[in-house]
């Protein structure tokens, strides 16, 4: 009996360049109340998508009023004791890029202290809101809107966000209690370019068989993408995507070399090809070692 060694790196690399696509955000400009658009100051209760933290109409004391950024109306939430926040109808996938951009306003104040806020993206995780990207500012006492506030992340491998549902909120965290603050107009988008990830066998792993599969995930918005594997046993010409180690192209997400040699190094790639052009970009390498008995 004898042990027979032979390495594979993986060298995953591939991600198409990202298109960007709106997230649908429930009135998104807070102007309906039960399917009807608010046409008057109403107050003590919530806008039709939202919710306030702490799940009673209107929150401590808010609601809507009209006369926002864009003409339509907006919420308001009171002091440092309460935000707005909607869970959305979307799954966060690793490589996903968000954009939250919303509108800021000190609406009104018994006196002239100036108000700190936030605008959150969240995570749902078994009903608690996990932040997961936020932006800060200053409303100043001036009665003017403070256009685009801007939130920019991106979702990276190994993010406890993923597979979690997206969220929205925006919160007033320093204010006067006399006082109230307005937000308007929601906008999110998300750039998600089209990734292979989790690549397997995965970094360190030892002891996989001579017939291993080489098996991979993919995330993203494009569709029906194919892969052009990368296989041998030379590691520049893998990295280059040279012609003499190039397998194929293929839909299926796994790849069985046909000839794994004992006391050999392998390489992988991965890219992926949708039509729409093709962008390569190192992760990092992964090894594996394999052992048999013969």
């Amino acid at each position: 009996m004898r042990s027979l060694f032979c390495a594979l790196i993986a060298l995953q690399l591939t991600a198409l360049a990202a298109m960007a696509e709106p997230i649908d955000v429930t009135n998104h400009s807070f102007e309906y109340l039960n399917g009807v658009l608010v046409g008057s100051k109403t107050m003590g209760v919530t806008p039709d998508g939202w919710q306030f933290a702490d799940g009673t109409p209107g929150g401590i004391r808010g609601g809507i009023e009209n006369g926002s950024s864009d003409a339509g109306s907006v919420c308001l939430v009171i002091g440092g004791v309460d935000s707005v926040h909607q869970l959305l109808d979307y799954t966060i996938a690793p490589g996903d890029e968000y954009t939250l951009t919303f509108d800021a306003k000190y609406q009104w104040s018994s006196s002239v202290w100036d108000a700190t806020f936030e605008g959150r993206l969240y995570y749902d995780d078994d009903g608690s809101r996990e932040v997961l990207a936020s932006v800060s500012g200053t409303g100043v006492h001036d009665g003017s809107w403070h256009l685009d506030y801007t939130v920019n992340t991106t979702v990276p491998l190994g993010s406890p966000a993923i597979g979690k549902q997206l969220g929205i909120e925006l919160a007033v965290t320093d204010q006067a209690n006399n006082s109230w603050f307005g937000f308007d107009n929601v906008r999110l988008d998300s750039s998600v370019s089209e990734r292979a990830f989790g690549p397997d066998p995965s970094s360190g792993e030892s002891e996989v068989s001579l017939s291993v599969d080489l098996t991979w995930q993919v995330t993203g918005q494009f569709p029906d993408p194919t892969f052009d594997v990368y296989f041998g046993d030379d590691r520049d010409p893998v990295i280059a995507g040279d012609a003499s180690v190039f397998i194929g192209n293929q839909s299926e997400l796994s790849y069985s070399p046909s000839s794994i040699q004992p006391a050999t190094q392998y390489y992988w790639r991965i890219d992926i090809v949708d039509g729409k052009g093709e962008e390569t970009s190192p992760l990092d390498g992964i090894r594996s070692s394999h052992y048999a008995d013969q």
